[in-house]
């Protein structure tokens, strides 16, 4: 009987702890974005408001797009500069974007937003 206890409280704790080591490998950091706008209507500006939030949790990017931008492209580049990940997606204001990193390598990235009205936004990120 008292093995049969030991034996479920170190059970029990041997889930907490991989319960709890879960948790933290998926913390969710986000990922500061700046940037500017350009239009062909006047010079470059700050925007008003983000027009993006990205986050990190784990091996996902999500990617809140604000603001109707129309196609934005999506790049994300390593250390040297190599395009690692490429996509264009309308990002009508609400959508959301999912980028599955699973796959790359441990390093620094950044990710860029663009369109074809002058949007240039970045932020960095590390796997």
């Amino acid at each position: 009987m008292k093995s049969t206890k030991l034996f479920l409280l170190i059970l029990f704790l041997l889930a907490i702890s991989a319960f709890t080591f879960t948790a933290q490998s998926q913390q969710t950091n986000e990922i500061p974005i700046s940037g500017k706008t350009e239009t062909s209507k006047g010079p470059s500006r700050a925007p008003a408001a983000p027009s993006i939030e990205a986050y990190q949790t784990g091996n996902l990017i999500t990617v809140y797009f604000l603001n109707d931008l129309g196609n934005v492209n999506i790049t994300i580049t390593d250390e040297a500069g190599t395009v690692v990940y490429l996509t264009t997606i309308s990002s009508g204001s609400g959508a959301v974007a999912t980028i599955d990193l699973y796959g790359f390598e441990s390093g620094s990235y950044t990710i860029t937003f663009t369109n074809n009205t002058g949007f240039y936004n970045y932020g960095e990120f590390v796997l």
